[in-house]
């Protein structure tokens, strides 16, 4: 579009901010996005690695709590499950791993989140809950379900905070 066109649409300042603030974003999604051929986005391998840091964010180790949730290999149980639910369950599933991997980008934060240290996946992903977009709060909250489901299901977790068991 050339700058007379441009002007011609006779926009706010606002609405012209939000336009190339809208562009810019759009850019940088298609650019920073392209991930390597050998890592292609909704690869079990890429799916499995997004989960693992998911959950260790979400339930980190230590305190309480005896292993992080990757070593007990919580990531794989859940795809597992979801891998056995319909079409639709899955891609969506897929959608929202991989909106939490690139979420960070467009968030101009510069890293996916696979990339960011421990302590900042804890502290990005602990914002998703109190967030104002509610589909990021509906992320957060199927995870943390998932995931804390899984987790405390685990004999060895329930020898060590305590719980006998169920009583059948």
């Amino acid at each position: 579009m050339r700058k007379r066109d441009f002007l011609k649409l006779n926009l706010t300042r606002r609405e012209a901010l939000t336009l190339g603030i809208v562009a810019a974003g759009y850019s940088l999604f298609t650019s920073v996005v392209r991930v390597r051929a050998s890592e292609k986005a909704g690869t079990p391998a890429t799916m499995t690695t997004i989960l693992k840091y998911a959950a260790d964010a979400l339930l980190p180790p230590g305190g309480s709590l005896p292993q992080a949730p990757s070593q007990l290999g919580v990531p794989e149980e859940i795809l597992q499950f979801v891998s056995k639910q319909p079409p639709s369950v899955q891609k969506d599933f897929r959608s929202a791993l991989m909106a939490l991997e690139v979420m960070p980008i467009l968030e101009l934060r510069f890293k996916r989140f696979t990339s960011m240290s421990p302590q900042e996946r804890v502290q990005y992903f602990a914002s998703w809950e109190k967030s104002r977009w509610g589909l990021k709060r509906k992320i957060f909250v199927a995870l943390k379900s998932a995931v804390t489901f899984a987790y405390f299901s685990h004999p060895e977790v329930w020898e060590k905070i305590g719980y006998e068991g169920p009583l059948i």
